[in-house]
């Protein structure tokens, strides 16, 4: 998209929706404070938004920056070390292998031992039924 903000928060205790980025065109709706909108494009001080069902005939329309601010997004940090997320990852690696024979009639995993180093090393015991 590009222009940074994908979602707003209306503020503003009644904040119009307009036709265009500019205070007289032509009002579609009023928004009440707290709804979130996605954003399509933003213009000067003007944020394109989608509210979701049509109005007048259009899904969208501009509101003043002023009236909105940028919906919060919160960001998961990993506190895992990069050796935990290899572990992590080569582990789930195992799994699916080990469900994949495990139905098989012939052969059967039978453990694993995970080497976590640079690179990690993975040795698999495979038994013939």
């Amino acid at each position: 998209m590009g222009i940074g903000v994908e979602n707003v928060t209306v503020t503003a205790p009644e904040a119009g929706v307009y036709s265009g980025a500019a205070s007289n065109a032509k009002l579609i709706k009023k928004l009440s404070a707290g709804v979130n909108l996605p954003v399509l494009d933003k213009a000067a001080e003007w944020y394109a938004v989608d509210f979701g069902e049509k109005e007048a005939g259009v899904q969208g329309g501009w509101m003043k920056a002023a009236d909105v601010v940028p919906a919060m997004e919160f960001i998961t940090y990993q506190s895992q070390t990069p050796a935990e997320r290899a572990y992590d990852q080569v582990l789930e690696k195992v799994r699916k292998l080990k469900e994949k024979y495990d139905d098989n009639p012939y052969v059967r995993v039978t453990g694993f031992n995970i080497d976590i180093s640079i690179p990690p090393a993975l040795s698999i015991g495979f038994e013939f039924k």
